[in-house]
């Protein structure tokens, strides 16, 4: 019997060995930190962003819808873009643009213009009229030459 006990003994202590020897290779292999591939990032330098600009233009417009013009109105746009190319043939096509907007101006109000939705929504205009200007006589690839137009005057005399 004691034999017995010897045996199961030796056999309890083999087993925590084992296990110990076992969970500590598990662990170095499951746990360890290997080195990462040392691939570098290539980071793009920012492209740089252009800018041009409508000269300001002034328009008489009505006060209110259905009455005669007897306000006026004074807007300077910038537009952006990040091609070069793209200022170049702006300035070649600016006359159709600026006739194209001065169109739009028209069928604004001075009462509408306080409204900052109809602003935003004449910034969006203009910025259409101008790609589809350049998109249609310049033949950009892209579908859109300017990323964005900004109001840089807004002057309403009543």
């Amino acid at each position: 019997m004691a034999r017995k006990k010897l045996i199961i003994v030796i056999s309890g202590i083999c087993m925590v060995i084992l296990v110990g020897v076992g969970g500590t290779f598990g662990a170095l292999k499951f746990l360890s930190h290997k080195k990462t591939s040392t691939t570098s990032v290539t980071v793009v330098p920012p492209r740089p962003l252009y800018f041009t600009d409508v000269l300001d233009v002034t328009v008489s417009i009505p006060p209110d819808p259905n009455t005669p013009p007897t306000s006026f109105v004074q807007v300077g746009l910038q537009f952006s873009t990040y091609d070069p190319a793209v200022i170049v043939s702006y300035v070649q096509l600016q006359p159709i643009i600026k006739a194209e907007i001065i169109s739009i101006l028209m069928t604004q109000t001075s009462s509408g213009l306080s409204d900052i939705h109809a602003r935003a929504t004449l910034i969006k205009a203009c910025l259409d009229i101008s790609n589809s200007v350049l998109l249609k006589n310049a033949n950009f690839k892209s579908s859109q030459p300017f990323g964005a137009a900004y109001i840089t005057n807004l002057v309403v005399q009543e």
